[in-house]
């Protein structure tokens, strides 16, 4: 292997253990555990000047997490270690001094208390490059925990087969400065809106294993970032941190048509007795999922039915504004479109029995929504 200076045996010296056991169990986690690529299992560990960045990915998600006065050290150097097997070493160390030693080209020894480990490394020149294939299409920043929240309030409706649905659509319209976050499996839709982003419009979607690294890579992440988009991946990074995602090939729907604009009833209720409700209509609904709701008035019936019986609940103290109301609705997918509402009122917005009904926060400012196609109710 080759490093920075010609010296066979080079030192480490760890100065901030519980900062450097952080980032590798980060970084390990972000590693492929079934790749037939070795180098893919590994994480790529930059040191310079005592600096560190530390490089892991599965081949379509790319994380790189930057450190700074981490290692005390007279060398620079660079190697790859099995990612999930260090992470666990390094967590399982006795307190104290922790020291890193290159004893040759591939192989680490590991030093702490009187815990002695010898690992095989491999050579950090074979770890993948991580850079776009295509010239940047778009730039724009945004707050890191905006970006986590649309992530939360949308994903949950992607597909979990159809290939151009199983993932999160990020779009900016031409003339427009909303940032769009959407995802359908056909049966529901989700959607974000974030406002004021001066972009070039642009189209892609990401996977729902995308989705989900940046809201863990980025949750508790106080600060502002910088994305930039391709045709091919799309680009996250913030101070000392940088991740890259491969984009989904198949082109996203146009799903702007599925979200109703006008409604006859709107109530507005608590979410946690709505909830309540679904709980308990679930016992019954295990089969055919369905719960029928009736809104007459300022309360709602909600009826489960099953072979061996049936439950009702009635919510009272709605505000409801609009004629009576017969619907059927999936009870698991009301209760996944409420669980992503963090406000303690709802607004279920419906046009008739057989078209598509939202659920959004009853505060007008949150921009996200959810929308259910109802189900068939066959008496």
């Amino acid at each position: 292997m080759e490093t920075t200076v010609k010296a066979k045996v080079i030192k480490f010296t760890v100065k901030d253990v519980k900062r450097f056991t952080d980032k590798v169990t980060s970084i390990a986690e972000a590693c492929s555990t079934t790749t037939t690529i070795p180098i893919l299992s590994c994480m790529k560990i930059d040191v310079k000047a005592g600096n560190v960045v530390f490089t892991g990915g599965d081949g379509v998600i790319t994380t790189c997490i930057g450190e700074r006065d981490l290692f005390s050290t007279e060398h620079d150097a660079s190697f790859a270690v099995p990612a999930k097997l260090f992470a666990e070493i390094i967590r399982k160390l006795p307190a104290g001094e922790m020291k890193l030693t290159m004893k040759t080209e591939n192989l680490l020894l590991i030093e702490a208390g009187t815990a002695k480990f010898d690992l095989a490394i491999l050579d950090a020149k074979e770890y993948p490059s991580i850079t776009f294939d295509q010239e940047i299409t778009s730039t724009f920043t945004i707050p890191a925990q905006t970006l986590v929240a649309s992530f939360r309030s949308t994903m949950y409706a992607a597909a979990t087969k159809v290939e151009n649905l199983i993932g999160v659509n990020m779009q900016i319209e031409a003339g427009e400065t909303d940032l769009k976050l959407t995802a359908t499996d056909r049966n529901r839709l989700s959607r974000s809106l974030i406002e004021n982003v001066i972009s070039i419009p642009f189209k892609e979607t990401l996977s729902i294993a995308s989705c989900k690294e940046i809201v863990r890579i980025f949750d508790g992440f106080e600060a502002t970032l910088k994305m930039e988009v391709s045709k091919s991946a799309i680009s996250i990074s913030g101070p000392g941190i940088k991740l890259i995602t491969k984009v989904l090939d198949q082109p996203f729907p146009d799903t702007d048509k599925l979200i109703p604009r006008v409604f006859e009833i709107e109530t507005t209720l608590d979410k946690d007795k709505l909830e309540g409700a679904l709980n308990r209509a679930a016992v019954f609904a295990k089969d055919k999922k369905m719960a029928i709701f009736t809104l007459d008035n300022d309360q709602i019936t909600i009826v489960s039915k099953a072979e061996v019986g049936q439950v009702m609940d009635v919510l009272e103290d709605c505000k409801t504004e609009g004629k009576e109301l017969r619907i059927a609705l999936d009870v698991f997918y009301l209760l996944a479109a409420l669980n992503v509402i963090s406000q303690k009122r709802v607004r279920l917005s419906f046009t008739s029995p057989v078209t598509p009904m939202i659920i959004r926060p009853a505060d007008d400012a949150i921009k996200t929504l959810g929308v259910l196609i109802p189900m068939r109710i066959r008496e």
